[in-house]
């Protein structure tokens, strides 16, 4: 039992040192830079070549001429773009936007508080700087990132971490663009709460492998925790691992941007389990120190770059007022030039001025004399402004600083000067010539020259106004006019035209047709008689033309009643008359001869109006036995219609009988002698009608109510 425990401890105690020795390794690794200011990669992995000449030191961008300075914290940064690290590369080199790859930091517990940093370089997706989150199931997972903005210059982007804090995480900066701006630059990583790296649980650790079998077990209490002391005071440093029965080790010194006594490194690093009393070695910050260059007789734009090569910073600037040296150049500085400063100092210098001057007066002077007086004194003229006044337009009516002044040379000197009161201009245009003066003179402004123009506007109207409206001008200014008079043309000659062209050449000579009078004439129907303006007259444009215009005069018709159809044609040609239709009847008036006619005599008609005759013919002799033929076939429907209604107590009643005749020759009188003679109490009536061509004889029967005892 004894030999099997000792075999278990052994075992336990092989295991304990197994995790010692990847604790520490991992605890080395996960220390890694946040400025790049070591000049390496230290705790940052690297995947593909992209990185493989990082980080960059100084302004490479600038150094090759790109004119976009990186603007980095420090001296180096990283820029995948550059290949510069100061050894055997020249100042502007570069690997360009080919490279791709990764570069990632050692996990660490994410604080609470921010992270912000320096970004720059390609502004799409495949450049980038990213924060994972280790997941023990999901692996790394991107929660946040950033890229440039196509720009070598770098600007800062920060990030909020409370949501996230806790969690282990870590940093990665991406490169995976090959084509223009495939590159990414960053610097300068800052948490606004301590970093602690991420560690695993505490692990057992058995110092010694001797006299195993003589010793109790080792417990986790025997050992303590590595406190962080990183970027703390070296004496609160050894305060902390003194409260936790530890020791200060080696104190070795480095210089750095750190405040003086700063802990840059420790070892054992945070979170180690180690034996209570054992040293911890620490590296402290202590000022770096460059020789201050030379800055007499440089510009300020100059001094700032200068300075910027030895990691010192320009600090105030004050004039000295002098006549020998240039303004604007740097006549004293201080540290002096070779003294020794701490890195990120700053240096004063004083610029050359020239010495003061007395302001002139300018008062009452015109602006363009303030300009020539100010350069005799060695001023320049500043902002220009205006006031109403009373005074002259242009005149200076007060300055800034005050006449008499002491200033520097080249200072700027303020001026207001006079403006009268402003008034905008009326709408004159279309105005009667007398409506726009009044109105001109309501505006507090002066009617000046008047022009007349030719125009189809009505007399005396505004066709054009200088200046024009709405335009501010000063009380009392002149405002010119343009009015319209009359533009006359030549009356075009009409007469003899026909009306319906006189519109048409009115028009093309800009006048119009005024009023028609129409007149009897022996001038053809609708031709122009006379004109007003007469033709060749000069007249406005747009006058109307006034125009009479014939018409055939009434004829009376003749009567051609008696005369033969030639008379009648010669008549009527005389009467310039037609002859219209022409019909034929049957009459006892000689044959040939006109018997009637349409118009009647008497009536008015236009000139060549038609005038239809009716011309008799002989009768026919066949007249008279057709009438008489018609009669008796009345009487015999008149006795079919009293037996029908014979026996019959009834009232009277009216029976009508309608004979239509071919017509014949009418002798003058008919005879009827009906063969059946005529029924008891019928009578017959005939009316005589006009011959249209047929005949009629109408017949009325009256029956007569008699008693049956009679039949």
């Amino acid at each position: 039992m004894g030999k099997h425990y000792q075999l278990i401890r052994l075992a336990g105690l092989a295991t304990h040192l197994l995790a010692l020795a990847i604790f520490s390794n991992y605890s080395l690794a996960a220390v890694f830079t946040l400025d790049f200011e070591q000049g390496d990669l230290r705790g940052w992995q690297q995947t593909g070549n992209a990185f493989h000449f990082q980080p960059v030191l100084d302004d490479n961008p600038t150094a090759r001429g790109r004119g976009q300075p990186s603007r980095h914290q420090g001296r180096y940064w990283i820029g995948t773009y550059e290949k510069y690290q100061g050894r055997d590369q020249k100042p502007g080199a570069i690997q360009g936007d080919e490279p791709t790859g990764t570069l990632t930091s050692a996990n660490f517990k994410i604080p609470g508080g921010s992270l912000n940093f320096l970004i720059g370089g390609g502004g799409h997706y495949q450049t980038r700087v990213e924060l994972l989150i280790i997941d023990p199931i999901e692996g790394a997972i991107r929660v946040l990132y950033a890229t440039g903005h196509n720009h070598e210059t770098m600007q800062r982007t920060r990030w909020d971490l409370s949501k996230y804090a806790g969690k282990t995480g870590r940093i990665r900066i991406v490169d995976e663009a090959a084509g223009s701006w495939g590159h990414i630059n960053a610097d300068d990583f800052r948490f606004s709460a301590p970093l602690e790296l991420a560690r695993k649980p505490p692990l057992i650790i058995v110092p010694k492998i001797l006299d195993i079998q003589n010793r109790p077990p080792i417990t986790s209490s025997d050992f303590v925790t590595v406190p962080r002391v990183l970027d703390h005071k070296l004496d609160d440093a050894i305060n902390i691992l003194r409260n936790r029965d530890l020791l200060p080790g080696s104190i070795d010194k480095r210089q750095d941007k750190q405040p003086a006594n700063t802990v840059l490194f420790q070892n054992p690093a945070p979170g180690m389990e180690v034996k209570p009393e054992s040293r911890i070695d620490l590296v402290i910050a202590i000022p770096k120190r460059v020789s201050v260059p030379g800055l007499i007789g440089r510009t300020i734009l100059q001094a700032r770059d200068v300075l910027k090569e030895f990691d010192l910073a320009l600090g105030k600037i004050g004039q000295q007022a002098t006549e020998s040296e240039l303004p604007g150049h740097i006549v004293r500085q201080r540290p002096e030039e070779g003294r020794m400063a701490i890195v990120g100092a700053e240096v004063d210098v004083a610029v050359a001025v020239q010495p003061p001057v007395a302001v002139p007066r300018l008062i009452e002077k015109q602006k363009d004399q303030a300009e020539e007086i100010l350069a005799e004194h060695r001023l320049r003229l500043g902002s220009v402004r205006s006031n109403i006044s009373d005074e002259e337009p242009g005149t200076i009516v007060d300055q800034t600083p005050e006449p008499g002044s002491q200033v520097r040379a080249g200072s700027s000197v303020h001026i207001v000067v006079a403006r009268p009161e402003m008034v905008e201009v009326p709408p004159l245009v279309g105005l009667p010539r007398d409506e726009a003066a009044g109105r001109i003179q309501a505006s507090r402004l002066r009617l000046g020259h008047v022009a007349e123009r030719p125009s189809s506007k009505p007399n005396n109207t505004v066709i054009r106004q200088e200046p024009t409206t709405d335009t501010p001008i000063p009380v009392g200014s002149l405002i010119n006019l343009v009015v319209s008079h009359p533009q006359l043309v030549h009356v075009p000659d009409l007469i003899g035209r026909p009306v319906d062209d006189a519109s048409g050449l009115l028009e093309q000579a800009q006048l119009a047709l005024g009023e028609i009078e129409r007149v009897a004439s022996e001038q053809a129907e609708g031709r122009i008689l006379s004109q007003e303006p007469g033709p060749g007259a000069e007249a406005p444009v747009n006058t109307r033309v006034d125009v009479t215009v014939a018409i055939l005069a009434p004829i009376v018709v003749p009567s051609l009643i008696g005369l033969t159809e030639e008379q009648a044609m010669h008549v009527l040609k005389e009467h310039k008359l037609l002859l219209g239709q022409h019909r034929e009847q049957q009459s006892s008036e000689e044959q040939g001869t006109v018997i009637a006619q349409t118009p009647a005599p008497g009536i008015q008609v236009a000139q060549y109006a038609q005038v239809d005759l009716t011309i008799a013919t002989a009768r026919n002799n066949l007249l008279p036995v057709i009438a008489a033929s018609a009669l008796v076939l009345l009487v015999s429907a008149s006795a079919y219609a009293t037996v029908r209604f014979r026996g019959k107590r009834k009232s009277a009643a009216k029976l009508r009988a309608e004979v239509r005749l071919k017509p014949t020759a009418d002798p003058g009188k008919s005879h009827v002698d009906p063969a059946n003679g005529l029924d008891k109490g019928m009578d017959i009536r005939l009316r005589p009608v006009s011959d249209v061509g047929r005949q009629a004889v109408r017949t009325d029967t009256k029956i007569i109510e008699e008693d049956t005892e009679h039949d």
